[in-house]
């Protein structure tokens, strides 16, 4: 097609055909990273795993036949539905009792202690066995930080968005300077210079120290599906080999300088508009070859520590309880060793035991999402909860696991910075939080006095002019 979109005449002596002699099936039929077979785990984000017939996939073979069409007119089945609405977990038979874990030992091995341990070490076993279930559940809710566990002397750790520079004030140097913005990540990307994003990276990691950030929601690796998405500033391209490359490099750099890099939206957030709970269909293969190829690289080759998973839906199945997304393509094929957070925990879709079992670590906003909405539930209250009602210890496993996932991030970042193993940390609650608290409530009772006394005073008047 010319410039217009209009036919052209082609010229069949420029094409080139090759044929492989014979398919290879063992090249790339096991992971690089871990040597686990690589297998199909995104059937039921194909549509047609749903409804029958009820997407054609374009093909090389029958271009014209095959070409998109708007697909229009679906109506949810049953199973989609209750797919959709992700409540589905139920204590397994065989799960054992929480009396068969080992809480609030006193093992004398504190977060700074671990930082030399390999992720599989059996030491980090005992440190786990310190942590008691309010201690687990502590850091499941997340508001721009993650709270001091003194048991253990983990300090708080601050969290901050984004791709484009380190949000919030600097807090040591100059405070009244701000992190520097960057260049988006189009931008960054169309210079095809990797150097130049690996001083992206490190230069991002140096605001973060300044600014007291262990952990940034950055870079971002979806793709530019149209030109017009409202999210495509903080995405590299519509290329997923160039997307893979940068975010290698970019990444590399922020975990060298101890700054965790939680790669974001993952995936298949290609859209800003309505992204919220959007069910996105699409075939394994388009999957591996475009969306995850785009992040791969960060964890494969960035040795990225962090994600933030996204608003949509693989499928029917909501990102952040997708097992198949983030245990085994991200943990069991690219050995990701880190710590995974969901996307503002702000919709009733993201379910915290769902979000547990399918490998979400911790929930990012989940308090502001509570003090919002009323009626809403803590997901560490939910979880805490559930797991002692019914003696749920496949849960408690797997609270563990995210503890260990959490910690371990976290203990290769800046935040051990100037700590060692005598340093403790006593949380404490300052005098003006109390009056500030005290303030709120009177004012509070103030005004819920007021609207009563002057509700009242309408009905008298009314009732005083005859009406009723």
């Amino acid at each position: 097609m010319d410039q217009d979109g209009e036919s052209v005449p082609g010229d069949a002596g420029k094409t080139y055909t090759w044929s492989q002699a014979q398919l290879d099936t063992e090249t790339y039929k096991y992971s690089l990273q871990t040597g686990v077979q690589v297998t199909n785990q995104l059937d039921d984000a194909d549509l047609n795993h749903w409804i029958d017939n009820s997407v054609t996939y374009l093909t090389r073979q029958d271009w014209e036949g095959t070409f998109p069409q708007p697909v229009t007119g679906l109506t949810a089945t049953e199973d989609m539905i209750r797919e959709l609405d992700g409540h589905l977990y139920e204590t397994p038979d065989d799960a054992p009792s929480i009396r068969s874990f080992t809480m609030g030992a006193d093992n004398g091995i504190t977060f700074v202690d671990m930082k030399d341990e390999t992720y599989d070490s059996p030491v980090w076993d005992e440190f786990l066995d310190q942590l008691t279930l309010d201690d687990m559940v502590s850091i499941i809710d997340e508001t721009w930080s993650s709270p001091a566990v003194d048991k253990v002397n983990k300090p708080e750790s601050r969290n901050q968005d984004g791709p484009g520079g380190v949000s919030g004030p600097y807090l040591q140097g100059d405070q009244t300077a701000t992190p520097t913005a960057y260049v988006g990540q189009s931008l960054a990307a169309a210079t095809w210079n990797l150097d130049m994003l690996a001083k992206r990276g490190s230069f991002l990691a140096e605001d973060a120290i300044f600014a007291g950030v262990s952990h940034l929601w950055a870079p971002g690796g979806d793709m530019h599906r149209t030109p017009f998405s409202g999210r495509n500033f903080e995405y590299y391209s519509e290329d997923a080999v160039l997307a893979y490359l940068c975010s290698a490099s970019e990444t590399a750099a922020m975990q060298a300088k101890g700054l965790c890099a939680s790669i974001k939206h993952f995936v298949g957030n290609d859209q800003e508009t309505n992204r919220h709970g959007l069910a996105t269909f699409m075939t394994e293969q388009t999957a591996r070859e475009i969306y995850l190829k785009a992040f791969e690289g960060a964890f494969t080759k960035g040795g990225a520590l962090g994600t933030m998973t996204s608003y949509n839906r693989m499928g029917c199945t909501y990102v952040g309880h997708s097992a198949a997304l983030q245990r085994e393509i991200l943990r069991s094929e690219w050995g990701f060793q880190g710590v995974i957070i969901s996307d503002a925990a702000m919709n009733n879709y993201q379910h915290a035991l769902e979000g547990l079992v399918g490998g979400t670590d911790f929930w990012c906003m989940s308090g502001f999402y509570n003090m919002v909405v009323p009626g809403a539930e803590l997901r560490n209250v939910e979880l805490k909860n559930y797991i002692e009602a019914n003696d749920d210890g496949y849960l408690l496993g797997l609270l563990r696991e995210a503890n260990h996932n959490f910690y371990y991030a976290f203990v290769h970042t800046n935040l051990i910075n100037g700590l060692n193993p005598d340093t403790t940390f006593v949380t404490v609650y300052p005098w003006w939080k109390t009056v500030i608290i005290a303030a709120d409530c009177t004012v509070g009772v103030l005004t819920a006095a007021a609207c009563a006394l002057y509700a009242s005073a309408l009905l008298h008047k009314k009732r005083s002019a005859g009406i009723q």
